[in-house]
């Protein structure tokens, strides 16, 4: 199986389009992961949605971020600053019902699921164990014991790609009593933070192991469709990646 696995599209369509473009002619996806925030701060989050809707590869797995749980449930108290509250509003005010309604039918509203996939015990989830929708994890920050129970951990919401491993104590294990938990962030299709423009995403290959990958997009066309509705930080950051 080859699972695309993206987060943070964040009303970017032209990055998830050469994202999806990209995916295909490389790897040919079985199916596809969505960790959340689909929508906001990008100035297309329907068509993004209409998108995501139309595709015919099977979502294996899915949660909401910060933002669809915001907007969808209409509670911004949680944003860190005035510019990303407003951004939120806006968005909420623009959303479609049609939108709303793909997105309350494809559930996840506590960001965060686990599944069972080919012998691997799996944590989806847009933040962190600790919270869920507005946490993150890192190599350094991570309360690893919180995710002794899985052996895949795939979130989003920081917006920067990593894959590490830890090792865990596992009694009765062969490896010198230790087993594998690898974690793994695809970074945002759409408002990428590491300094790296292009549009980020991984795929889950489950013969041969999870790759990240990067792939540009026309960034001055999406800045186009930024018409002063919300704080111009959205639009100009785009060019950077920060």
């Amino acid at each position: 199986m080859r699972c695309l696995i993206i987060s943070d599209v964040h009303g970017n369509l032209s990055a998830l389009d050469a994202v999806l473009v990209d995916a295909e002619h490389r790897y040919h996806p079985d199916t596809m992961m969505l960790l959340g925030d689909s929508i906001d701060y990008g100035m297309r989050s329907n068509e993004v949605i209409e998108r995501m809707s139309s595709l015919s590869i099977p979502i294996v797995c899915s949660v909401w971020g910060n933002h669809e749980a915001s907007i969808l449930q209409q509670r911004f108290d949680r944003f860190s600053t005035h510019r990303g509250e407003e951004s939120a509003r806006f968005t909420a005010s623009r959303l479609t019902d049609r939108a709303c309604a793909w997105l309350m039918k494809l559930g996840g509203e506590s960001g965060m699921r686990t599944f069972a996939c080919h012998g691997y015990r799996i944590l989806v989830v847009h933040g962190s164990i600790a919270d869920p929708l507005w946490g993150t994890i890192g190599p350094v920050s991570t309360d690893h014991e919180s995710y002794k129970d899985y052996d895949m951990v795939f979130s989003g919401h920081s917006h920067i790609p990593h894959m590490f491993d830890i090792l865990v104590p596992e009694v009765g294990s062969p490896l010198r009593g230790k087993r594998v938990i690898r974690f793994i962030n695809p970074g945002s299709v759409g408002q990428p933070r590491n300094h790296d423009p292009r549009a980020s995403y991984a795929i889950w290959d489950t013969e041969r192991g999870v790759c990240l990958e990067a792939v540009r997009y026309d960034v001055e066309y999406e800045q186009s469709f930024y018409d002063g509705s919300i704080d111009d930080f959205y639009r100009t950051r785009l060019a950077q990646g920060v």
